[in-house]
């Protein structure tokens, strides 16, 4: 849904959550005036309804997005197109999480239902007379309005809010993947009769709805495709770097060669097994496959800083000279460096050791005295950074110790 985002007018921001307004709104807002005129007597009351339908979307997606950060989610933007509304929330990987961000939606509606109740009973005691007939028609129309958007997006249609809520309910019992597997179907079967019916009646709106909720509902069931393997995928390589982190590379290895069975050629997915795996490689003093691994990694995604700057490292300070490689180890290093705006200080300390083997130990020796700015660095590896100093102050280029 992030294409919603092209041609927005920014509205307001409040409590961190900014609105945005698409341009086609005012299309279709300027041709249902032109269909309202028998409502009322007066554009303004046409527009004074249009205008409030939408604020009680605004409220409704408003609910969303507060639901979503009470729980640890991000939720930053809501927009408002023709078809309605959407708060883009990311709620925390947890079924819970996921029910109340998305059931905090029609609640609101819920509440409401007394309030426009309410309003309606109190216009004939506050209204003048000359507005009475068009205020207590417009209370009426927003009490109906308010009802069925409720009852519509309580229908369980994937992505309505009704889908996204059975979705969290078969999550807790069938898991991630499969659950979203059932609404998504569910999903197209409800947006094809939906498509059928208004097609039948001549409904343009309807069947616009139809045909963008059965979109979703097909892209919900490719999103649920690609979990079924992806869920046990992570688990591996969460293994793996559990691995990693306590020292035992080999089974970190065989953490990663289980996730790259699980997850399909071409998926972007397999980058981060194949860095993780590189790095374990490494630790063993398998340099021909952890440099193989890195560069494929880098192949799955040209952009991974961190798989820049390990190939960089392990072509700058290998113990095996057949895997050092002055020239590429600094141009990698320097596009890493290059890429996060040279703030990070162990890229910046790479580079150093590059350009120690490249023979350029002046330049070497104002990059690594950069990365000591930083104090987190300065505190974590101030005593082997200094080291390298004098090392590259004494015209020699840091070597990493030999394995096995």
């Amino acid at each position: 849904m992030d294409s919603l985002n092209a041609g927005c007018i920014r509205l307001f921001r409040v409590a961190g959550i900014t609105v945005l307004l698409h341009w086609t709104w005012f299309l279709v807002a300027w041709w249902e005036m032109q269909q309202r005129v028998k409502n009322y007597g007066s554009l303004t009351w046409n527009l004074l309804e249009y205008l409030t339908l939408f604020g009680i979307v605004l409220m409704h997606e408003f609910g969303h997005a507060l639901a979503c950060r009470q729980v640890g989610g991000k939720a930053e933007r809501i927009v408002l197109w023709p078809l309605g509304g959407v708060a883009f929330v990311n709620p925390p990987p947890r079924p819970g999480a996921l029910l109340w961000s998305i059931a905090a939606g029609p609640l609101v509606n819920v509440v409401l239902v007394p309030v426009t109740f309410g309003a309606l009973l109190v216009v004939p005691h506050l209204c003048p007379p000359d507005f009475l007939a068009p205020a207590e028609t417009l209370c009426s129309r927003l009490m109906l309005i308010n009802l069925w958007l409720l009852v519509l997006n309580l229908l369980p249609v994937y992505p309505l809010d009704g889908g996204q809520i059975l979705y969290a309910m078969l999550w807790f019992v069938l898991g991630r993947a499969r659950g979203l597997q059932v609404a998504s179907v569910v999903g197209v079967i409800g947006a094809a009769a939906a498509f059928l019916l208004a097609l039948n009646q001549h409904e343009t709106w309807w069947i616009v709805l139809s045909i963008f909720v059965g979109w979703q509902a097909l892209s919900g069931w490719k999103q649920a495709r690609t979990l079924v393997w992806l869920e046990p995928a992570v688990d591996h390589l969460t293994r793996a770097m559990g691995f990693m982190r306590q020292g035992a590379a080999a089974e970190a290895i065989t953490a990663c060669d289980k996730a790259l069975e699980l997850i399909p050629e071409g998926q972007r997915a397999r980058a981060n097994v194949y860095f993780v795996r590189g790095l374990s490689h490494a630790r063993l003093g398998h340099y021909a496959a952890a440099e193989a691994d890195l560069l494929q990694s880098l192949r799955g995604d040209p952009k991974n800083t961190a798989a820049m700057n390990s190939l960089a490292w392990l072509w700058a300070t290998c113990p095996d000279p057949r895997y050092r490689h002055a020239e590429q180890a600094v141009q990698y290093a320097t596009d890493a460096c290059q890429a996060t705006g040279w703030n990070e200080p162990s890229y910046l300390a790479t580079l150093a050791a590059a350009l120690a083997e490249a023979g350029h130990f002046d330049m070497a020796i104002a990059r690594q005295q950069k990365a000591l700015e930083d104090a987190e660095y300065q505190r974590q590896h101030g005593q082997q950074a200094n080291e390298r100093i004098r090392l590259y102050q004494a015209g020699k280029p840091y070597r990493e110790a030999a394995v096995g």
